[in-house]
C-alpha cells in the first residue's frame, strides 16, 4: 500500500514539474520571448511566421505533407505535443491523439466516400492514407478538392509527381482546390 501512495505522489509531482522544467519558447505575435528574456524576431531565427493558430488542443501542428498517387494520397503530419501530455499518451494510449489528428486533417469529407487509415503515429508525426482525396478527370489530369482543415497549417506541401511540388503557407482552407497532371 505504501508503494502505491509513493507512486501517486511521484506522478503528481511529475505532472506539476514537467511543464515548468522544459525550456519552452513562447510566441507573442511576431516577437519571441525565450526563457532568458532575450527578444528576437522570427527572421533572426529563420523561423516560419505563423498567421493564425496552429494549435489544436495539445497538438502544435508544424507541417503537413501530401503525396498524391492517382486518386489517393498519403499524408504525413508533423507536430509537437505538450510535454506533460506525452506522459499521458504513453500511459493511456494514442486513441485521443488519433482523434485529434483526424480532426486537424478533417477527413473524411462529408458527401464523399473516403477511407482514412493510420499507417503510423507517434508523439512527433502521423502518417495516414486517404482514398478519393482527388478527382480523376480520366485524361491524365486530376483535381484536388476544396478542403477545410481543423486548424491553420504553417506549411502544406503537395507532391503531385516526382518533379512537381506545390507549397502553401499558413493555410486553414483550400477554398478552390487545384488541378494538376500525373
Amino acid at each position: 500500500m505504501k508503494i502505491n501512495r509513493h507512486a501517486c505522489i511521484v506522478l503528481v509531482l511529475a505532472f506539476l514539474l514537467v511543464p515548468f522544467s522544459t525550456g519552452a519558447v513562447l510566441a507573442d505575435g511576431l516577437l519571441i520571448y525565450s526563457e532568458d528574456n532575450n527578444l528576437t524576431t522570427p527572421a533572426e531565427n529563420n523561423q516560419t511566421v505563423i498567421i493564425g493558430s496552429n494549435k489544436y488542443g495539445y497538438l502544435n501542428i508544424n507541417s503537413m505533407d501530401f503525396v498524391l498517387m492517382g486518386t489517393s494520397g498519403e499524408v504525413t503530419i508533423t507536430y509537437t505535443i505538450d510535454s506533460w501530455i506525452e506522459l499521458l499518451v504513453f500511459l493511456f494510449g494514442k486513441e485521443n491523439m488519433k482523434e485529434r489528428v483526424l480532426s486537424v486533417l478533417n477527413y473524411p469529407d462529408s458527401g464523399r466516400t473516403q477511407e482514412v487509415k493510420f499507417r503510423y503515429i507517434d508523439s512527433n508525426k502521423a502518417i495516414l492514407s486517404v482514398s478519393n482525396v482527388v478527382m480523376d478527370n480520366t485524361d491524365g489530369s486530376y483535381w484536388f478538392y476544396q478542403h477545410e482543415f481543423g486548424t491553420t497549417i504553417p506549411i502544406i506541401t503537395f507532391h503531385t509527381s516526382a518533379s512537381d511540388v506545390k507549397t502553401y503557407t499558413n493555410t486553414k482552407s483550400m477554398e478552390r482546390g487545384f488541378g494538376y497532371f500525373q
